[in-house]
């Protein structure tokens, strides 16, 4: 039997009351659910520009940390051809 279906026993029909604990309550009734649903959102939208200003923070830093090895690799190819110049001159 389901849910506001009528059972026949015979010669009596019977309707089965409804279930309507699986429905949802009406505005009305739901008074403090907004103040959650709020609290929800703004702690999930804090968690994701919290996440997303890390990342930011991070891909700056190693920015910064390849440019200095990249002029410290140009340094380095700069010293090696002074001194192999000094070697092969004198």
């Amino acid at each position: 039997m389901g849910c506001g279906q009528e059972e026949n026993t015979g010669r009596m029909v019977i309707a089965m009351p409804m279930d309507t604990s699986r429905w949802p309550q009406p505005r009305n009734q739901r008074k403090g659910f907004l103040l959650l649903d709020v609290l929800l959102g703004i702690t999930i939208f804090s968690i994701f520009v919290g996440f997303a200003s890390f990342s930011l923070l991070f891909s700056e830093q190693l920015a910064m940390k390849s440019g200095d090895r990249a002029r410290a690799y140009a340094l380095s190819e700069q010293a090696l051809e002074a001194a192999r110049s000094i070697r092969n001159s004198g």
